[in-house]
């Protein structure tokens, strides 16, 4: 029996459903949705690595934004689809490797959550070099980054397994990314401003390259 691709699921995918839903994760991703809180609604956004499809969702209920999402696994792009929420926005599988498939110029603003510091440094300058070039005038990109520091005090209402998961798989890849440079570098090279802030009482950083 052939299963349809909003019914289809894998037990990886469903398990990033289940974080992103938790609240812990939606104040990281608030955080990184009031980087374009300027925005006017109906502005065109991007959102590279969605995944189960969260970031979409806030960004349409909190700011009325246009959205497009892309991602290399289809399961997760599954997660995303059984949100009602999403039930317009486009949806599309980019395989690794590939370029993003938009002309110059689509985007006010292109996210990128939990999905450069997994990458190569050759591959993440690679995507965020594109990325620039499908912004828009005074468009910006944002990332959002675990940074891997230590002795955090979250408030006790963070005290779910999830949170606890995530901080141990993602300290030392966030480390290395943090220690690289690499968004400043891109910005210095495409000659936009950059900027850097931590979240999450420094256990995330929101990072923005803007178009000067």
């Amino acid at each position: 029996m052939q299963v349809s691709s909003r019914e289809a699921r894998s037990g990886r995918a469903q398990f990033f459903t289940v974080v992103q839903d938790t609240p812990w994760y939606r104040d990281w991703l608030m955080a990184g949705v009031s980087a374009v809180a300027d925005l006017p609604p109906g502005a065109k956004v991007l959102d590279v690595g969605t995944g189960p499809g969260k970031l979409l969702t806030l960004l349409r209920q909190e700011l009325s934004l246009d959205c497009v999402g892309v991602d290399a696994d289809p399961a997760m792009l599954n997660e995303a689809r059984r949100r009602r929420e999403l039930d317009d926005v486009p949806l599309l599988h980019v395989p690794p490797g590939h370029s993003l498939p938009f002309p110059p110029g689509s985007f006010d603003a292109i996210y990128f959550c939990s999905v450069l510091y997994l990458m190569t440094a050759d591959a993440a300058q690679a995507l965020l070099a594109q990325a620039s070039s499908l912004l828009r005038p005074h468009g910006r990109i944002i990332i959002l980054t675990p940074t891997g520091a230590e002795r955090p005090h979250p408030s006790p209402g963070w005290r779910h397994w999830t949170f606890h998961l995530w901080r141990h798989a993602t300290a030392e890849a966030g480390r290395q990314w943090h220690s690289q440079r690499l968004a400043p570098q891109v910005a210095a090279t495409q000659t936009m401003a950059y900027t850097c802030r931590p979240v999450l009482w420094g256990l995330a950083s929101v990072e923005a390259l803007a178009t000067i």
